[in-house]
């Protein structure tokens, strides 16, 4: 029997490869468009490992003072903002409650007390006030310190260093991760070191009614992991209305070190400040059951009752420190002491007549306050799939003492 024979498909001629070192003129034409500036096609193989490259961006907001393990803002279930510095800068705002004012959904701010730095801020109807008495709703944290001050939850907005904030976060909600009196959220400030503010930084600024402003800073960093800034800011105004100047000084240092697995950092901030913030004038008074112009038509910059003087002063020293114990899991640790004075003078209208016709009718009182607070926290959390645990075991401290003087003027410094 004859087989049939086989014929297989001829092997195709191997063509010899050009020599690498001499470019092809396909890619010497495209060279010559790329220099020209001309846009090129790109084939769909290239097109598709573009775009496996490009990553979603992904920011964390942290839940709690500490730091740690971040999560996603968008599976958080309610809003959260946070503010650069870059876009704090560039709003060219008087101060960062200014800003807060102008930018933040939900934020207002009142003047009532006549100085910048004295503002009453409310988010949501929740308050942060630097007025003792006032209804305290959110807490305000700087660097995981808690700087609502012991007596009374008050906020001295003119002791937190602006010129060093690196981030500030605005955290809605009742979160019981925030401690006490946070029922409408929380203000977390983030300062800057010698990596996010590296060199020399300064902004100098004047304007009316002998406003005068400078803020300087200093940061850098080495390939060994140690970091180093500091920061100052000085201000001082003559005030719109009569008797109303005020000035205030900060300072702010921070040195750490960080090799990639532990990082720690040590922070101290001191401020003081003399600031005045007279009340508001009457606008109308009724004469004879008529509706009469008060002292405001007649001259706007004059003061009801004065001085109207508050002096605040404070020292804090904080360390905070964090290492990573594996790809999920990190260990944090705080510990800070924080002192603060402040004393108060107020010139009003005395509720007694004077013995002496002659004499003026008003009265000081002064108040004087010495705080202390301090504490220590310690969090781990850990991430699991879709799911992180913290657990944070805290421990805080405060003490306060405060005395209150009232006396007779004896002189028309303090008359209506």
């Amino acid at each position: 029997m004859t087989r049939p024979l086989e014929t297989r498909p001829a092997r195709p001629t191997r063509l010899a490869r050009p020599d690498r070192s001499t470019p092809s003129p396909i890619t010497r034409a495209l060279a010559a468009l790329g220099w020209l500036g001309l846009p090129l096609i790109a084939l769909p193989g290239t097109a598709a490992a573009q775009a496996a490259t490009q990553l979603e961006r992904v920011e964390v907001i942290g839940v709690s003072p500490l730091p740690g393990q971040g999560i996603d803002r968008n599976i958080l279930p309610y809003s959260t903002q946070v503010l650069k510095r870059d876009a704090i800068d560039g709003a060219q705002a008087v101060n960062q409650t200014d800003y807060l004012n102008r930018r933040v959904v939900g934020v207002q701010v009142n003047e009532i007390q006549g100085s910048p730095f004295q503002g009453d801020l409310t988010y949501r109807g929740f308050r942060a006030s630097p007025l003792l008495g006032a209804g305290q709703g959110l807490s305000v944290y700087l660097d995981g310190v808690r700087i609502n001050e012991p007596f009374g939850d008050v906020v001295n907005f003119d002791l937190i260093p602006e010129f060093a904030i690196n981030t500030l976060s605005l955290v809605p909600g009742a979160n019981p991760a925030f401690g006490l009196n946070s029922l409408g959220g929380a203000l977390a400030y983030t300062t800057h070191d010698g990596r996010s503010a590296p060199g020399f930084r300064a902004d100098l600024s004047a304007g009316s009614f002998g406003r005068k402003r400078a803020d300087l800073s200093y940061g850098r960093s080495d390939d060994s992991g140690w970091h180093q800034y500091v920061a100052v800011t000085g201000f001082d105004e003559d005030g719109w209305r009569d008797h109303s100047d005020g000035k205030l000084g900060q300072f702010f240092g921070k040195l750490g070190h960080d090799d990639g697995t532990t990082s720690w950092s040590l922070g101290a901030l001191y401020a003081q400040s003399n600031l005045v913030g007279n009340g508001l004038l009457p606008a109308y008074t009724i004469d004879d059951g008529a509706l009469v112009k008060d002292l405001y038509f007649s001259r706007r910059e004059s003061v009801y009752t004065f001085p109207d003087q508050t002096r605040n002063k404070l020292g804090q020293l904080s360390f905070n420190g964090q290492h990573a114990i594996d790809a999920n899991s990190s260990l944090a640790a705080l510990l800070y002491v924080r002192k603060s004075s402040r004393s108060t003078i107020n010139g009003d209208e005395a509720e007694e007549e004077p013995d002496d016709p002659g004499d003026p009718n008003a009265a000081f009182n002064n108040t004087a306050t010495t705080q202390t607070g301090y504490g220590a926290a310690l969090s781990y959390s850990r991430v699991s799939g879709a799911h992180q645990c913290r657990w944070v075991p805290a421990w805080t401290a405060r003490a306060w003492s405060t005395a209150s003087t009232s006396r007779k003027a004896s002189s028309p410094t303090a008359a209506a």
